[in-house]
């Protein structure tokens, strides 16, 4: 469960500073909310195997997966340092907080939008060959501007944690959400580089919610001191 290399004591600590995150802050948005690792999900770990690996050969010891309210991570990873896990954690908060506020099936409807688009298009395909053209057209990666808003506002977090945490330079964590975002990670969710440089530049959000939580919770459990 845990980096062979880290203490029992260290452990304990990250254990707890997950459980408290989790019961203090993302429960305020999703009572649900549960966090477990590949190696508990039988579907993940033999069923969509082969399919996963296919995909993304990394899967399982890089790659988390949120799903019906349980945040899925790669078996011991996440405990290898205490701010990353937290930082893991903060960004799915974010998004916990935007379902609760869309509703959830709006919320996966603007994630997925146009890309969602191919299945209706290519069911209407059967009355009209002719549908095929939009069906083609909604896969293909063109912008996503839902889904680029969405992980947009969760990958402020970022800056969040570089900030307050990891004193990182804002223009290396700003290149770092570009790249994110306009690279198949996301499926070049919003591919305008410059435009979304020119938006980090802008943002001060410590202050606003839901940002405002997690650096409470920091200086609540004395990680951070600015």
């Amino acid at each position: 469960m845990f980096d062979i290399e880290s203490t029992k004591e260290e452990q304990k600590e990250v254990e707890d500073l997950v459980n408290s995150f989790i019961k203090e802050v993302i429960h305020q948005h999703n009572p649900k909310f549960n966090l477990k690792f590949h190696d508990q999900s039988w579907i993940l770990n033999t069923l969509l195997k082969p399919i996963i690996l296919l995909f993304n050969p990394k899967f399982y010891s890089r790659t988390s997966l949120y799903f019906m309210n349980t945040l899925w991570v790669p078996n011991g990873h996440i405990h290898k340092n205490k701010f990353e896990v937290l930082q893991l954690l903060a960004h799915e908060y974010v998004h916990a907080h935007d379902r609760k506020k869309l509703s959830q099936p709006l919320f996966y409807f603007l994630y997925l939008f146009p890309q969602i688009l191919f299945v209706p298009f290519l069911l209407l395909s059967m009355y009209s060959i002719w549908f095929l053209i939009p069906a083609v057209v909604s896969i293909l990666p063109i912008p996503a501007y839902f889904r680029y808003k969405l992980e947009y506002r969760a990958f402020l977090v970022n800056k969040v944690f570089n900030y307050h945490i990891f004193y990182m330079e804002g223009a290396a964590t700003n290149e770092y959400i570009v790249w994110l975002l306009t690279s198949f990670k996301y499926y070049k969710a919003w591919p305008f580089k410059n435009l979304i440089r020119i938006k980090l530049e802008k943002e001060t959000i410590s202050n606003q919610a839901p940002y405002k939580e997690i650096v409470d919770f920091l200086r609540k459990r004395n990680l951070i001191t600015l």
